[in-house]
């Protein structure tokens, strides 16, 4: 689930709408002004914050604030 209004912080997990990646979900690393540098929870196996470069504000969908996992068990996000 997405909320799309508020402010938006580091560790928050955010959907952008990235350039080249297209929709991606990712968590806040930093950020300043209304540009977002982030990164994958998964830090073997995602695409580096270097490479992802940082998004600005207009190309953020929302914040992640429900999480629902496979086994249909639903989990607040920590960063809500």
């Amino acid at each position: 689930m997405l909320w799309c209004w508020g402010r938006i912080k580091k560790d928050d997990v955010i959907v952008a709408n990235h350039p080249n990646y297209g929709r991606i979900i990712k968590r806040v690393r930093e950020h300043h002004l209304d540009n977002y540098f982030l990164e994958g929870d998964n830090l073997v196996a995602s695409t580096s914050a270097a490479k992802l470069g940082s998004v600005n504000r207009q190309q953020i969908v929302g914040k992640v604030i429900w999480r629902i996992k496979p086994c249909r068990k639903i989990y607040r996000s920590k960063s809500v």
